[in-house]
């Protein structure tokens, strides 16, 4: 992997733009979180409901804490929390108005997580800015698992592999510590991650509004 194709990725995020780029368990579309008409062009590819919210990915907790209301937790869920991180578990936190309803949907919280995905770390350090993540696949449909299913149809091109997680990550609910079961789509009425144990959509998504799809190999 190289260093420019980190930041020509963040270049892309800073102007504005959408990218597609490898997670941890299939393909993510994202933008830069204060980006709402990026935002709405990925609802808008996705055919998403308003009233569902987004993840945002970081490398850090420092990066999110300006979308979170951290103090709302007490010391044993903020313990909780960060225990778990780096790595595969996203947390449904209380989210301050700076997140608003364009990453929250209809609820109070939003949902984060700290990656140990070196693709996604990478990103988010060359950008210094957490990621709006989501799988790149039409609701309902299956998630994306190689470049070349996100680049059909769009005018991105590149190569890059996802990280080998069997399944999206599990999410967990803060201020109780409950896990989803796999394949749950709420916790509290908060919508969740879409879990792929479903035969492969017979037509990619077609990532139309898609302006960079990062240009390497994550093995």
């Amino acid at each position: 992997m190289s260093y420019e194709a980190f930041t020509h990725a963040a270049a892309v995020v800073h102007q504005g733009g959408v990218i597609a780029y490898p997670a941890e368990a299939c393909f993510g579309l994202g933008c830069a979180p204060d980006n709402l008409e990026g935002i709405e062009r990925i609802r808008e590819m996705k055919e998403r409901l308003p009233e569902q919210g987004f993840i945002l990915v970081a490398d850090t907790l420092e990066r999110l804490m300006p979308y979170l209301r951290w103090d709302a937790l007490d010391q044993d869920q903020q313990a909780a929390v960060t225990a778990s991180w780096p790595g595969p578990v996203t947390w449904l936190i209380p989210a301050s108005e700076r997140a608003g309803p364009a990453l929250t949907g209809a609820h109070d919280t939003l949902a984060v997580r700290v990656s140990a995905f070196d693709a996604i770390r990478q990103l988010c350090a060359a950008s210094e800015l957490p990621l709006v993540s989501t799988s790149a696949n039409r609701r309902g449909q299956a998630p994306l698992n190689s470049a070349a299913e996100v680049a059909a149809g769009s005018r991105a091109h590149g190569e890059a592999a996802h990280g080998s997680l069997p399944t999206p990550c599990c999410v967990r609910y803060s201020c109780t510590g409950l896990g989803l079961p796999n394949g749950s789509r709420s916790v509290a009425g908060r919508s969740a991650v879409h879990h792929p144990e479903c035969p492969r959509a017979p037509h990619p998504f077609r990532a139309c509004g898609v302006d960079h799809l990062a240009r390497f190999r994550v093995f």
